[in-house]
């Protein structure tokens, strides 16, 4: 039995976005306000045994 199953990935908007500075591990710290809005794509899932990406 396959089981499958669809969400949405809501888009957002960056009302503001600061770099922090740089950290140990070569990431950046940020500082960031997120909100989202209706817009959005649908992702689907279903149990495979490959790998594929479209």
């Amino acid at each position: 039995m396959q089981s499958a199953f669809t969400l949405p990935s809501f888009a957002k908007i960056n009302w503001t976005l600061r770099i922090l500075g740089k950290r140990g591990d070569g990431f950046h710290e940020l500082f960031t306000v997120f909100q989202t809005v209706s817009l959005h794509d649908t992702i689907s899932f279903a149990e495979s045994g490959a790998l594929e990406l479209t």
